[in-house]
């Protein structure tokens, strides 16, 4: 063991900025064996222009290197903000305070330059920093003394073992020492493709010496950025004023097809032209000095953010952990700002231990981890803003730089912002590290320190590395450390960040502009609990003096009147009081086991008032005994109560799955009709849709479950998803809607897509398909019915993407295997549904019957989401008007020809309820198309039997209705997913039609929240995103506080107190407050969408960072 901390071993990986900034500060606190291995040959550094910012300024300083950097360096005294099309200046921001305020000037100059002095920094210490260049490192190990196998690249025979007491893996975004430390812990994170790339283009003075526009740049002192839609160019004189750097971003077009090994490529010149062919000419003048040949483009790429840098001795340096976009000029700065840090703690070693070194390291991490990952989030929010297109985003934030010529508000350009810059520039990272050392130093756990050796649970698998298009629920399963004060604000709790605990509004609250609040400390809160129950005791005690004095007075005999009279006084005490269990009571109810099962629910429903009313079935609808052949998560009765549920309440919609094959084939082991990961998806849709009767609220067992099984689903996807059976196209038509639900909308329709394909491969539009063909007589009734079945639901679900999402339907034709009215009707004979688990009531579906008349609505649909694609790129013409006028016929002849036992009034079972809402909100689409791109200046022609505004309010007036009449019959605890999507265009009309003494929208408004708040706890992120629509249309049309029902209010305050993330509020939330937001009253409709969407965008805007 090393005598000192000096005399430790140390081995980085990777030259870059991190890595030589790495070895120069270990060799200025002392250290003796630093070797740093080089994949490449020499350091012949290239590169183009870099920004020399004054936290990267501050650590180069103390490291001796930062002088003959500055010498050749630019100052930068101002940067203007430019529209790319016309040169026009949005902003300009002067510069010159950087100096006075931080110490530094802010510098730009040339990346050779940057690396160069710090190689020759380190080539001042020769005996300490040894190079080894042209050599790979692999195969890292990790343990008390770190090792890795070094390769020279020109013989590689002559490989060779390095052990080391400290290893720094500072070898960037494709760092093998990442992987190998994230598939040791079991860590689900990789390299993120920002669908961006970036042209690095230097301009020399003398090709420009005839053009003295471009002269007084290269001889400026200025940055100046020209932004567009989804791209900007960024430029600035190097090299004493010399060169000319420009940095581009725009959309990715070159590397979709690339492997993850290659980050560049050689652009095309005319390509790159092209590219930026719509800005103005001096930037086209600036771009046609490139050189042929000389075009290099960038993919731009950022890792999923990790919950540990450190292993063992091992950390991640710079680009291995933290890769940023460029829109702050952070990446190097960071990257040095990790090595000056890594040299503080080190030095500050008490012993040369292994677990002294893994404190100091953890010590690195929670000194930079918050500020590195809070500046890449910060970095993504400036390019979004950068890049908006036309609209009420775009009109926002050039209305910022607009006050910007009056000194006010922030900068758009997060660079310029001096708020921003104070969070950059004014944290001294390697000061911070050195004084609370000893603290952080101490204040690691020991349970931090890691086990020498990989347990079972962590071993690597060979699935480990399984990649899936699926977005994953779960967090990491390796949680991080992260630093908190006890004063912690409940905004930083709720996002595990670090909070400086600063009141009235912490650091991090203020500058994301968020509500900032504080819950105390664990004792505050048990004591704030407890004072609460002494108030209730005092409560109970005095109403119970009360009613003994009122009995004694007044005599027994009227005892009745006197509860009667205090229980309308305080309701809630007495229902307490009553609710209250003798502690003498031996008549306790068996405790539930954990789990979902169907007992567990007998069992709490029979400790609940009044629970005769609505009796539970004895046994399951769907019995199975063969689940262990398909999972090992769930035994057969928690796996028939979940099937139960999805064959009750979610397949009757779409009847995508035959429940007679698929159990079939499930008890059998068959692969014809189920599969693993069809049995996953069904057991996820029913885990979503349970709860237990005794607190309806609480699914923390059912959201565990859950995770449990959709991790599950993703590995089987990728095993799965090249089979060309029929239960691969199902599952992946439910993993759409799954995707859907969880606010993904765009992957979620290729999903549905994808299914739509299979399915049609497999021939399920046809009259008769060879996958359902059989030799044996008494399955080919049973055959025709599934593929009858399934064929229908494809294309229904298919076709309501297409209309929601505006997508060209897979199927253009309904599929020619469909019933006809009589079989259906034989079919329906003595069919009966029942709301599991539930007994009571009994409805009659005829599921058959409403498929009939469903395929015919579905193929109205799928014409009219053909039709809408063309908008807005076109104009409404008369034959447009005419087909609409004859598509709403069309309609109205469908709704007429339904036979009674379809009516909701007659039978409200819930696919006949979900129906006659799908007709509804296809009507409303149907007039949306004319009411949004009907040209206000045009004459159009105006028939009395197609008024698309009058009959969108009164399709609307019936879906609320429907609404009710769900709520009714079934409550809103179970639901079928679509019901989300009623439930949030109900909620937006109910708004608009809130009056005093019209109660019904206010009963409208609260069955739509509620239902979506009950959606939410099982199905998540699509449900919060449309209460979060529901609430900023009641920010915007600020109704009668005595017309929004109490429970409305409960919800949405609720919801607010959790922060709302990008995420939540999705695309298609957005696309419902431009496109199906009800006009306020006294508001024209446009007017009000726009208000609608500028609070939805700025809301977005304000998250994106969170």
């Amino acid at each position: 063991m090393a005598q000192t901390p000096q005399d430790l071993k140390i081995a980085i990986l990777g030259a870059g900025m991190g890595g030589l900034t790495c070895a120069l500060a270990l060799a200025k606190e002392g250290f003796k064996h630093i070797d740093v291995y080089e994949n490449a040959h020499d350091l012949g550094f290239v590169g183009a222009g870099i920004q020399l910012a004054p936290n990267m300024a501050r650590v180069l300083d103390r490291l001796g290197v930062w002088k003959p950097i500055e010498a050749e360096a630019v100052n930068i005294t101002s940067t203007s903000v430019r529209v790319g099309a016309s040169d026009s200046e949005l902003a300009h921001v002067p510069l010159e305070y950087i100096h006075d305020t931080y110490g530094y000037p802010h510098m730009v100059g040339h990346r050779s330059s940057l690396a160069g002095h710090l190689y020759q920094g380190c080539l001042q210490h020769p005996d300490q920093i040894r190079f080894h260049f042209a050599t790979t490192a692999s195969d890292t190990t990790f343990g008390p003394k770190s090792s890795f196998t070094a390769t020279p690249r020109d013989h590689p025979e002559q490989a060779y073992r390095v052990e080391a007491d400290v290893l720094l893996a500072c070898d960037g975004i494709k760092s093998q020492s990442r992987v190998a430390m994230l598939d040791l812990l079991g860590i689900k994170a990789g390299v993120k493709d920002t669908h961006q790339a970036a042209y690095r283009i230097m301009i020399h003075k003398d090709q420009i010496k005839d053009d003295p526009e471009l002269l007084e740049l290269m001889n400026g002192n200025r940055v100046t950025r020209w932004i567009g839609e989804k791209r900007h160019i960024i430029a600035y004189p190097v090299s004493n004023n010399t060169i000319y750097n420009l940095s581009t971003t725009q959309p990715d077009t070159h590397f979709a097809a690339a492997t993850n090994a290659t980050y560049t490529t050689r652009g095309d010149k005319s390509v790159m032209l092209g590219v930026f062919g719509d800005f103005c000419p001096m930037v086209q003048r600036m771009l046609n000095y490139v050189p042929e040949g000389e075009v290099c483009e960038w993919k731009l790429r950022v890792h999923e953010p990790l919950p540990t840098w450190v292993h063992e001795t091992v950390a991640l340096v710079g680009d291995a952990c933290h890769p940023t976009l460029p829109h702050l000029a952070q990446g190097a700065a960071q990257a040095i700002e990790d090595g000056g840090v890594i040299g503080a703690v080190l030095s500050k070693l008490p012993d040369t231990t292994p677990a002294s070194i893994h404190k100091a390291l953890k010590v690195y991490e929670k000194v930079r981890k918050d500020r590195a990952y809070a500046i890449v989030e910060l970095a993504a929010a400036s390019g979004r803003a950068l890049h908006l297109g036309e609209g009420a985003a775009k009109e926002e934030r050039d209305r910022q730089f607009a006050a910007l010529r009056q000194g006010k508000g922030p900068v758009p350009d997060k660079w310029a912002d001096a708020d921003v810059q104070k969070e950059l520039y004014g944290v001294d990272a390697t000061k911070i590290a050195l004084e609370q050392f000893d603290e952080l130093f101490a204040s690691v756990a020991s349970d931090d320190l890691s086990p020498s050796q990989p347990t079972l649970d962590s071993a690597p698998s060979a699935n480990r590395n399984l990649k899936i298009a699926i977005p994953r629920l779960a967090p990491p399963s390796v949680k991080a450390n992260q630093q908190r004060t006890p004063r912690a604000c409940v905004a930083c709790r709720a996002r595990k960040t670090k909070c400086d605990g600063r009141k009235p509004v912490c650091r991090q609250c203020r500058r994301l502009d968020l509500v900032c609040n504080y819950a105390g400390s664990k004792r505050e809160r048990q004591q704030l609990e407890l004072e609460s129950v002494r108030n209730k005791v005092v409560a109970y005690e005095s109403l119970l003096s009360d009613i003994i004095t009122d009995t004694q007075r007044t005599g027994a005999s009227s005892i009745e009147d006197i509860l009667n009279r205090h229980f309308q006084a305080s309701p809630d005490v007495f229902a307490a009081l009553l609710a209250a269990r003798s502690i003498a009571d031996p008549q306790l109810s068996p405790r539930p086991k954990p789990g979902i099962s169907l007992n567990r629910m007998h069992i709490t429903l029979a400790t609940k008032p009044n629970s005769t009313s609505h009796p539970l079935t004895e046994t399951p609808l769907v019995q199975v005994s063969n689940i262990q052949s398909w999972t090992d998560l769930v035994d057969n009765t928690t796996a028939s109560h979940l099937l139960s549920l999805f064959f009750a309440w979610e397949n009757p919609t779409w009847r995508l799955v035959d429940q007679e094959m698929f159990i079939r084939d499930l008890e059998s082991g068959s692969k014809r009709f189920c599969s693993s990961l069809l049995v996953h998806t069904l057991l996820f849709f029913g885990c979503s849709s349970s709860y237990h009767l005794g607190r309806i609220t609480d699914r923390r067992e059912e959201k565990a479950l859950g995770k449990k099984l959709y991790s599950a689903l993703q590995h089987l996807w990728q095993s799965e998803k090249d089979d060309t059976g029929l239960p691969t196209a199902q599952s992946s038509i439910m993993i759409g809607l799954l995707c859907c639900t969880f606010g993904i909308d765009r992957l979620g329709t290729r999903y549905i897509m994808h299914g739509a394909q299979l399915s049609r491969q497999l021939g399920l539009h046809r009259e008769s398909a060879p996958y359902f063909a059989t030799d044996v007589e008494s399955e080919v009734d049973s055959l025709s019915r599934c593929h009858k079945f399934v064929a229908c639901g494809v294309f229904d679900v298919q076709a309501l993407a297409a209309q929601v999402y505006r997508k060209t339907p897979v199927w253009d034709e309904p599929p020619a295997a469909s019933f006809s009215q009589e079989e259906a009707a034989v079919l329906d004979e003595d069919e009966e549904w029942k709301p599991y688990p539930f007994q009571t009531p009994v409805f009659r579906p005829f599921h058959h019957t409403a498929l009939c008349f469903r395929n015919k609505l579905v193929a109205i649909v799928n014409e009219t989401a053909s039709f809408a694609l063309k908008f807005p790129d076109v104009k409404l013409t008369q034959d447009d008007w005419e087909y609409g006028r004859q598509t709403y016929q069309r309609l109205q002849e469908w709704r007429a020809s339904l036979p009674s036992v379809l009516l909701p009034d007659e039978n409200p079972a819930p696919n006949i309820l979900t129906l006659h809402m799908y007709y509804q909100a296809t009507v409303v689409a149907l007039c949306q198309i004319f009411s949004l791109n009907a040209d206000p200046t045009s004459n159009h022609p105006h028939y009395p039997d197609f008024d698309p505004e009058s009959i969108k309010l009164q399709s609307l007036d019936t879906l609320g209705s429907l609404v009710l009449l769900f709520q009714a019959s079934h409550g809103l605890k179970s639901v079928p997913i679509v019901m989300l999507h009623y439930f949030l265009v109900g909620g937006m009309h109910a708004i608009s039609q809130l009056r005093p003494m019209d109660f019904k929208w206010s009963f409208v408004l609260e069955a739509c929240v509620v239902g979506l708040w009950h959606l939410s706890l099982g199905w998540g992120r699509m449900c919060t995103a449309f209460l979060r629509t529901i609430e900023l249309i009641l920010e915007a049309t600020k109704p009668d506080p005595t017309l929004v029902p109490p429970k409305v209010t409960a919800v949405l305050r609720l919801l607010k107190s959790n922060l709302w993330t990008a995420t939540d509020v999705t695309s298609l939330s957005a696309d419902y407050v431009v496109h199906h937001v009800p006009a306020a009253a006294g508001h024209s409709g446009p007017q009000f969408r726009a208000a609608g969407l500028e609070q939805l965008i700025r809301s977005m805007d304000d998250f994106a960072i969170s």
